[in-house]
C-alpha cells in the first residue's frame, strides 16, 4: 500500500483487531476451550508483544489452521492474522506513513471492576493505546 499511494496520499485500514495478550480471533475458538491451551496462548502473545514494544521485533502472529476449516462458519473465524494495532502502526510509520486519525467502536472494557481497572491501566502503555474491537486507522503517506 504505501509503495503505490502516492506522497500526500491517505490508507485507511478497517478491520477487527485482538490487542490485549488475552484476546483471540474466533479461528482460535475451539482450541481455546482448554484452560490450559489459553494461558500458555497469553503468556506467548504477552512475551512477543513486550519484545515487539521494546526491542521492534514485532510477532506477526499468524493462525495456521483457522476454525473455519473444520467447523461451521462464525463470524472472524476466518482470521488468520492476529491483529495487534500497535504493530501495524509502527510498522506503518517505519514505511514512511503518519497515523493522521484512528477511532474505536467499543473498546470492550467489560463489566468487572478489576478487569476494566486493568485494561485501562495497560491502555496508558503505547502497545495498548488503540485497543477496541474494530479499528479504524488512517494514514498519510
Amino acid at each position: 500500500m504505501c509503495r503505490v499511494v502516492r506522497l500526500g496520499g491517505v490508507i485507511v485500514l478497517l478491520g477487527p483487531t485482538w490487542d490485549f495478550p488475552w484476546w483471540y480471533p474466533n479461528s482460535l475458538r475451539a482450541r481455546m476451550s482448554s484452560s490450559l491451551f489459553r494461558m500458555k496462548y497469553a503468556i506467548k502473545r504477552f512475551a512477543a508483544q513486550m519484545m515487539g514494544w521494546w526491542f521492534g521485533r514485532f510477532p506477526f502472529t499468524i493462525v495456521n489452521d483457522p476454525d473455519c476449516f473444520h467447523a461451521p462458519f462464525v463470524h472472524d473465524a476466518d482470521a488468520v492474522y492476529i491483529v495487534w494495532t500497535y504493530e501495524v502502526t509502527q510498522v506503518m510509520r517505519q514505511l514512511g506513513c503518519r497515523l493522521i486519525y484512528w477511532e474505536v467502536d467499543d473498546r470492550l472494557l467489560g463489566h468487572r471492576l478489576a478487569v476494566r481497572l486493568l485494561k485501562r491501566l495497560m491502555m496508558l502503555l503505547p502497545p495498548f493505546r488503540y485497543a477496541g474491537s474494530t479499528l479504524l486507522l488512517v494514514f498519510q503517506r
